[in-house]
């Protein structure tokens, strides 16, 4: 791209999404709204599988009842992940079944488990290439850390890519096999945040979480889209092209959280990366780039979430855009609540539970 064309790029981006053009989507929450059951979670993840189905992927779940506003006979032990199929695209009409397995005593689990035992998974994205489902899943390890809240008693052991070969099947059908991704040293990098295809390449992003000094920060591996289990043909963003070592890897922005999302926008030739600052403001930040590489802009403000101002023991956290479901000229975009009170949760419903938004794209030319 010229340098002329490159500037004009970024001019007409630059009024993109401006502060205040989120506004909150009721019918979206609706649609996920369950009063037994499955009755909450964060992460929030979606992958179209096609024909009219949208998987979502949960974290830490609450089961249980809701009754006028507040969680009953509820309890999230041991389940620290769970799925659900939305079949339709738009809101109100879309529905949604939730999966969540049960152990062999009848009580709710999660709906993946490390094959070695030690920890639990967390959710990455997800992408379908072809008639393959690949999922991303960080295997995290209880780490109680002396002076920090409880719910961050936690460290990253390693990250992990699920292959599904029958993802048509309902997910309590599906036969996953699961590769350790063997980039980086143990519990360096949650690979995964986020995934976008660009024909026929495969951008996978991932924060490292090395001290500042050692490279923290998102960097970005691409592969074929045709050969993502095949860790042989990942190659690493560096400051001179695509490198066989993650050691190489370019720092592309500093300031996310391992959950985000980027999405392209064919119409405007633009990348967006939505997601929420590292140090737990209550804010949602957007970033645009005329390549899935970057050069990214400057983050800029889209949404300021109002739940800590009701609450100080709240935070947001986890925002992400959802293109599988977003009308033109707009993204539906989810975030995260949660409480350093564990109390709350139970006593207001509306919390730990995905918030959506829908962001109004314009362009000020």
């Amino acid at each position: 791209m010229g340098v002329w064309s490159f500037s004009l790029l970024l001019t007409i981006v630059a009024g993109l999404a401006p502060k205040g053009s989120a506004r909150p989507a009721p019918e979206w929450e609706a649609v996920l709204h369950n009063r037994q059951g499955w009755i909450g979670s964060d992460c929030a993840y979606s992958v179209d599988l096609g024909r009219e189905r949208i998987l979502w992927l949960f974290d830490d779940t609450f089961c249980g009842v809701i009754e006028q506003g507040r969680r009953v006979q509820a309890t999230m032990e041991g389940i620290r992940n769970s799925v659900a199929i939305m079949r339709g695209r738009r809101a109100p009409t879309a529905s949604v079944t939730f999966f969540v397995r049960k152990d062999q005593d009848g009580k709710p689990c999660s709906f993946f488990t490390p094959p070695d035992g030690s920890g639990w998974f967390w959710f990455g994205d997800g992408l379908l290439v072809q008639d393959r489902l690949f999922l991303f899943l960080w295997q995290m390890i209880s780490d109680p850390k002396p002076g920090t809240p409880e719910v961050f008693h936690f460290t990253l052991k390693g990250s992990s890519l699920a292959v599904i070969s029958n993802p048509g099947d309902d997910p309590d059908r599906w036969m996953p096999t699961f590769h350790p991704i063997p980039f980086g040293s143990a519990g360096e990098v949650f690979w995964g945040g986020a995934v976008v295809r660009v024909g026929e390449w495969v951008y996978i992003y991932g924060l490292r979480v090395q001290e500042s000094g050692k490279g923290r920060g998102l960097v970005v591996a691409r592969v074929p889209a045709n050969r993502m289990a095949d860790f042989s043909h990942w190659r690493f963003y560096s400051s001179d092209g695509w490198s066989e070592t993650l050691d190489r890897a370019l720092v592309l922005v500093e300031d996310c959280q391992p959950e985000l999302s980027v999405c392209y926008l064919p119409d405007k030739r633009v990348f967006l990366m939505v997601y929420s600052p590292s140090d737990l403001r209550s804010v949602i930040l957007l970033r645009r780039a005329p390549s899935p590489v970057g050069p990214w802009s400057d983050p800029v403000v889209i949404y300021q979430c109002p739940e800590p101002a009701r609450n100080s023991r709240v935070f947001c956290y986890a925002a992400k855009a959802h293109p599988e479901i977003s009308e033109p000229g707009e993204l539906v975009v989810t975030y995260a609540t949660n409480s350093f009170r564990f109390q709350d949760l139970l006593d207001d419903a509306s919390l730990y539970f995905p918030r959506f938004l829908r962001l109004f794209l314009t362009a000020d030319r």
